[in-house]
């Protein structure tokens, strides 16, 4: 029988009715806030029994693994690792928990975790093909497909039942679903054909290009003062050229542009082997006076050469334009100096072409107040500011056809600028 002051050994009368709390509570010292040492925490036993070995619960525990116990305090941390024979508690050493040699071993041994790659990453691309997406839009796909079918189905009944209040058959529905039926087929022959002969022509068309319509004859018509070599030249056909590559836009520009005398030049072709240049010549119609030459122009206003000498048989020559540039072959474009005085020009041609008796003379710009014309190069007209220039021009003519002393050869000049007060006066052609 245990000892009855031991509380952990057997029966003792004064503890009966007390719980074990009560009973053990009394042998353990208060745990102090400062941090008890594992020392003081360590319960008394009165009755040394560590040659006996361990007793009761704590035989128990060392039989099922000797599981370790921690218990924290603020101070220190004590653990029981193991109950020894003694019975006695084992503090941490230096603050770390004491563990056997084969855990050790085992935590050497195991390798940390590996960091895991995010997907789409070339080391986690998956394997065979992803069909996700596919599955997704071939679903959806195929819900459409079924929405539209029975909307079509739906419209279809629809239909059905309002022929059927209006008093349609069923045959005569059928009737004309079946003509509807035969009114497409017939549209979708046509097509087929229309584009089977479309195919055929231009297969057709492609061989010609390819192996046909090789020119063998090149033929110049119109009046020009270019040889028909230089044309063919400028136009840049020859013989075993194939004709339909020959472009007549592309013809007209080239030959105009390098050829300046030449107003136009239409393309003819005459299948299988002939290619006709129908060629329309331009005249000079302005020498615009430029410092120590001359800008010659037609009458649309292309630049047709650059004179040194001044020719006025069938021109207009025009004075008081100031030096400017222009090329042979191009439209002519003033300089800021002198566009007000060639749209001048060009309104005074227009009116002398009208009325048919200047066919040449001589036109001043130079102040623009102040516009003469000379006429036979021996009556000089002043138009002023040209404000009625056809009445003007008109009375002009009407004294050059009536006078005497003028149709007699007289020089002088005609006054125009005082409406009703044209008059010629002979002498000198300056006032």
């Amino acid at each position: 029988m245990a000892d009855r002051n031991n509380p952990f050994g057997g029966y003792d009368e004064k503890n009966v009715g007390r719980t074990v709390q009560n009973v053990t509570s009394s042998m353990w010292e208060p745990i102090s806030t400062g941090g008890p040492s594992p020392k003081k925490n360590t319960p008394v036993r009165k009755n040394d029994e560590r040659s006996r070995g361990p007793v009761g619960d704590s035989a128990r525990t060392a039989s099922a693994g000797k599981k370790t116990q921690t218990r924290k305090t603020a101070g220190a941390d004590v653990t029981r690792d193991r109950i020894s024979e003694g019975g006695r508690k084992t503090p941490k050493a230096d603050g770390k928990k004491l563990s056997s040699p084969k855990a050790e071993k085992s935590k050497k041994k195991k390798a940390p975790p590996k960091e895991k790659r995010p997907v789409g990453s070339k080391s986690r691309q998956p394997k065979g093909r992803d069909t996700r997406n596919t599955n997704l839009k071939e679903e959806q796909a195929r819900i459409q497909r079924e929405k539209k079918r029975a909307r079509e189905q739906a419209k279809s009944r629809e239909r059905v039942k309002q022929q059927s209040r209006q008093g349609v058959s069923y045959d005569e529905m059928r009737s004309k679903k079946s003509r509807k039926t035969r009114r497409r087929a017939k549209i979708i022959a046509v097509a087929t054909v229309v584009a089977a002969l479309i195919a055929v022509f231009s297969f057709v068309g492609i061989y010609v290009y390819q192996q046909g319509a090789v020119v063998a004859v090149i033929s110049i018509e119109g009046e020009s003062r270019y040889k028909d070599k230089k044309i063919t030249e400028a136009a840049n056909v020859y013989v075993g050229i194939n004709m339909l590559s020959v472009r007549e836009r592309t013809v007209n520009e080239s030959v105009t542009k390098a050829l300046p005398y030449i107003k136009e030049v239409q393309v003819d072709y005459q299948f299988p082997d002939t290619l006709v240049l129908k060629v329309t010549p331009t005249e000079e119609k302005l020498l615009l006076e430029n410092g120590t030459g001359y800008i010659c122009l037609d009458a649309d206003g292309k630049v047709l050469s650059l004179k040194k000498k001044k020719l006025t048989d069938g021109r207009y020559l025009i004075e008081g334009f100031e030096e400017q540039k222009a090329v042979a072959g191009e439209s002519f474009v003033p300089s800021e100096n002198n566009k007000d005085r060639y749209e001048k020009v060009k309104e005074i041609v227009a009116v002398l072409g009208q009325n048919g008796k200047f066919t040449k003379g001589t036109i001043n710009v130079a102040d623009l107040r102040d516009v003469s014309a000379v006429y036979d190069s021996r009556i000089n007209i002043y138009l002023g500011d040209c404000a009625r220039l056809e009445s003007q021009l008109g009375d002009a003519v009407n004294v050059i056809e009536k006078d005497e002393d003028i149709i007699n050869g007289q020089t002088g000049y005609i006054e125009t600028r005082y409406e009703g007060q044209t008059v010629f006066k002979p002498g000198s052609m300056k006032k």
